[in-house]
């Protein structure tokens, strides 16, 4: 059966992965950890920290170094002028999927560690459901391994609910959010370092379940938190390929939406649109708009909120005045 299977898998050649130290499971998780980390899985998360992990902390450090430079100067967050062409030039994103086509009613911030929970969403009748392995699920170690499991068997069509068994190709679309970039994975080192959380959590539900989603017609979909820039687009995209490759999908089977949270990111909406062009996962609504807390304040001067116009046109709600941020 599955541990037989499991078992054979672990026949990889052991140089593949030195250095590979990851925790313990938690109590009463010990088979989801010992699914979750396979030799296979284990070897192609190694593959994917060991290409992109010094990209990622280039990143971050990118990160810090923007934010001291606007908070030591009067600068103020603008469009780029190196990236003009993209604005205003003329190119498409690759066609939807068929069930990206409508997805107007997305059921968010859904924790995958409570199954109960997650089944109940994804049967809810929503077009999908947002699985949350970021700050809404409240990241600890045995909270993502239950996650992971649940959400990987829930793809794999091999849980049921109600007595039905349930297939991807018939409950909500499962958007997978993994963590944010900021938020590492302590409980793993891979050559001595510490793992990026998303890192993470993509690897193992792209082994697990990428496949099975694609074959089902329904996905591998993501949904990226906390970006601040099309560069960190452009990674993510770099990413995208090369689990596509590894795990034999063709170019554009990964699609993204993406949440705009930052006013940094705001700026580029047309440059990460088109960092993610293969891989956008909600036409127009790619880019999804929300409420920006990391403003930075320099007398700026704000529209009410009320007064924001959805991608629709329509507005929030009547306001006669602006309010100073």
């Amino acid at each position: 059966g599955d541990l037989e299977h499991m078992q054979a898998a672990q026949v990889i050649p052991a140089q593949e992965l030195q250095r590979v130290e990851i925790t313990p499971a938690p109590p009463g998780l010990e088979d989801h950890h010992y699914f979750l980390f396979n030799a296979e899985a284990t070897r192609f998360l190694a593959g994917l920290a060991r290409e992109f992990q010094v990209d990622i902390d280039a990143m971050l450090l990118a990160r810090q170094a923007r934010a001291v430079q606007l908070a030591g100067s009067n600068d103020l967050p603008d469009f780029s002028l190196g990236s003009q062409d993209v604005r205003e030039g003329c190119w498409k994103v690759d066609p939807l999927p068929q069930r990206l086509l409508d997805v107007r009613v997305c059921l968010g911030d859904v924790s995958p560690s409570n199954l109960q929970h997650l089944l109940d969403s994804a049967t809810a009748g929503a077009h999908a459901v947002q699985v949350d392995f970021d700050d809404g699920h409240c990241p600890t170690w045995r909270t993502q391994i239950g996650g992971l499991y649940n959400t990987i068997m829930l793809a794999q069509g091999r849980l049921q609910h109600g007595g039905k068994v349930l297939h991807p190709s018939s409950i909500s679309v499962l958007k997978l959010r993994p963590r944010a970039w900021n938020m590492s994975e302590p409980n793993i080192l891979i050559d001595g370092r510490v793992v990026n959380g998303a890192l993470v959590d993509f690897a193992l539900l792209m082994f697990h379940a990428g496949r099975a989603l694609y074959d089902a017609g329904a996905g591998p979909w993501f949904y990226l938190s906390k970006l601040e820039g099309a560069a960190e687009a452009r990674l993510w995209a770099s990413i995208f390929r090369h689990a596509e490759s590894k795990l034999g999908l063709p170019t554009g089977a990964i699609r993204a939406t993406v949440l705009i949270e930052n006013i940094l990111a705001a700026f580029e909406t047309h440059e990460i649109l088109h960092a993610l062009r293969h891989h956008a996962g909600a036409g127009r609504r790619t880019i999804v708009s929300f409420s920006i807390f990391n403003f930075i304040v320099k007398d700026l001067i704000f529209v009410a909120r009320a007064c924001l116009a959805s991608a629709d046109g329509e507005r929030a709600g009547p306001s006669s005045r602006n309010e100073r941020g």
